[in-house]
């Protein structure tokens, strides 16, 4: 025997013929399944950290941690989604105050769930880079564009169209299709009151009917667009829609008459409450809330209901 062979023999049978060395029993095992054994093993162990490994971030990924310099407009915009659904799946009842470290459910069916859809309902509708008059236009849109709303300032709404792209349009230009849900009652009533306070300071523009300027049919028109009511251009047209109102039992949202340039129905408003109405006036030069005052109340014809 040469001298290399006996430690060789020493080992083999110290180390792969011992039936208790748990690698090898003498009998029983070929080198192939000892190779099958232990890619078996090594499947496992690495299945077992593929998935612990994974579990934090699957935990996290309906979570949110709100980071300095963060607003739920930013992170709407990031998801996808509105500030409206953020705040609804979250409890949030101000927008303007979340903080850095604070965790905000994100679960991404929900926030699908809650997108929204709208319609635009005026014509040449620019779609603009940013929140206000001051950013670029990007294109011009077509009144029954459809549009996805993705986010909202006080004014504005951030909206994707058919085709991928994303701008900002003025919100009294899109009404929501799911309007036609809306009880036709005081809720109603309020969102036509809140498009037509968004329109406070645009100026009175004759023949008017967009951002740039409205009259006073323009005016009432748009508002009215915004939640679903299609109404007639000018205000003659108007007043012979809806239900007919006197002056005692007028409600927030009716449409309010007047007598002034020409005999009829020639001058129209919506009506705020508290003895007031928003109008696009010609003599103020803008939209502005004006109160019943004498001249108004002797040249008052009547109201129109449309929402009822």
């Amino acid at each position: 025997m040469t001298i290399w062979k006996a430690p060789v023999k020493l080992l083999y049978r110290r180390f792969l013929c011992r039936p208790h060395s748990g690698i090898l029993k003498r009998k029983n095992y070929s080198i192939r399944r000892i190779y099958i054994t232990m890619l078996k093993r090594i499947t496992i162990c690495l299945a077992f950290i593929l998935i612990f490994s994974f579990l934090p971030s699957l935990s996290m990924a309906a979570q949110y941690t709100v980071k300095s310099g963060d607003t739920l407009w930013s992170i709407a915009k990031m998801l996808g989604t509105s500030v409206e659904a953020l705040c609804k799946l979250n409890g949030i009842e101000d927008p303007g105050r979340i903080t850095p470290g604070q965790i905000l459910d994100i679960n991404n069916e929900t926030l699908k769930r809650s997108q929204r859809a709208g319609i635009l309902n005026a014509d040449a509708v620019n779609l603009r880079s940013g929140p206000g008059l001051n950013y670029s236009s990007l294109t011009l849109l077509e009144r029954g564009t459809r549009v996805t709303l993705l986010n909202e300032t006080e004014d504005w709404s951030n909206v994707r169209i058919d085709n991928g792209r994303e701008g900002w349009v003025w919100k009294a230009f899109i009404s929501s299709r799911s309007v036609e849900n809306i009880s036709r009652s005081g809720r109603l009533a309020d969102a036509i009151l809140e498009n037509a306070k968004r329109c406070l300071g645009i100026p009175y523009v004759w023949g008017g009917a967009a951002l740039s300027g409205y009259d006073c049919s323009g005016f009432v028109q748009a508002v009215f667009l915004a939640v679903g009511v299609r109404l007639p251009r000018v205000s003659f047209d108007q007043f012979r829609e809806g239900r007919s109102v006197v002056f005692e039992d007028l409600r927030p949202g009716d449409a309010v008459f007047f007598t002034t340039y020409a005999s009829g129905a020639s001058h129209v408003g919506i009506y705020m409450g508290d003895e007031s109405f928003i109008h696009a006036s010609s003599a103020a030069g803008k939209v502005v809330i004006t109160r019943f005052t004498s001249y108004y109340r002797t040249h008052f014809v009547g109201a129109r209901r449309y929402i009822l």
